[in-house]
C-alpha cells in the first residue's frame, strides 16, 4: 500500500476558499475601523475649531457683539485661515483680513437653528466654494448686556456627522 504525501486537489481548494473568507472578514474589518478614525478625527478637528471660535468670541468687547448680532458663515480650511475669517468677522472691513476665508452675513436676526443644509448652501453660492470647514453662528441679544451664542461647525467632507455645537452665554 502506498502512502499519499500533499493534499488533493478539492482540499487544496476548500483551504483556499477559508482563507479567502478569514481575510475578507479582515479587511472589512479594517476598512471599518479606517473609516471610524477618519470620521473620529474630523470630528475632534471640527471640535477644536469650534472651541479657537467659541474662545475668540468670549473676548470681543460688547460693541462688537451688538454688530454680530445676525447669522454669520465662516467658511475655511485650516486653522490660519479660520483665525483670518475671524478677523474678517470681528473688525469688519479690515485691512488684514487677507481672501483665503469667506464670510457671509445674513440680516435675519429670528433665525434660532443652523442646519448642515443651509450652511453648505451658502458656501456654494459664495465666491470661493471649495472650503473645507464651515461654521455658522449665532449671536442674540437676550437681555440687556446679555448674549446668546450658537456655534455650529461642519466638516464638508464628513457632513452632517461631523458636527460640533457649542452654546453658552456672554454677560457683559
Amino acid at each position: 500500500m502506498k502512502v499519499k504525501k500533499g493534499f488533493t486537489l478539492i482540499e487544496l481548494i476548500a483551504a483556499i476558499a477559508i482563507l479567502g473568507i478569514v481575510f475578507a472578514g479582515v479587511s472589512i474589518g479594517l476598512i471599518a475601523g479606517v473609516r471610524t478614525e477618519k470620521k473620529s478625527d474630523a470630528k475632534l478637528e471640527t471640535s477644536t475649531f469650534a472651541k479657537a471660535l467659541v474662545e475668540n468670541i468670549k473676548v470681543q468687547d460688547e460693541s462688537t457683539l451688538k454688530n454680530i448680532n445676525t447669522v454669520n458663515y465662516i467658511f475655511f480650511d485650516d486653522k490660519a485661515t479660520l483665525e483670518d475669517g475671524m478677523i474678517k468677522l470681528f473688525i469688519r472691513n479690515s485691512s488684514t483680513a487677507s481672501t483665503k476665508t469667506d464670510i457671509a452675513i445674513l440680516p435675519s436676526k429670528n433665525l434660532s437653528y443652523c442646519s448642515y443644509s443651509s450652511c453648505k448652501a451658502v458656501n456654494q453660492n459664495s465666491s470661493h466654494n471649495n472650503r473645507k470647514y464651515g461654521a455658522c453662528i449665532l449671536i442674540n441679544s437676550t437681555t440687556a448686556n446679555r448674549y446668546e451664542v450658537q456655534v455650529w461647525m461642519w466638516d464638508f467632507k464628513f457632513g452632517e456627522g461631523s458636527l460640533a455645537k457649542r452654546e453658552f452665554y456672554i454677560r457683559r
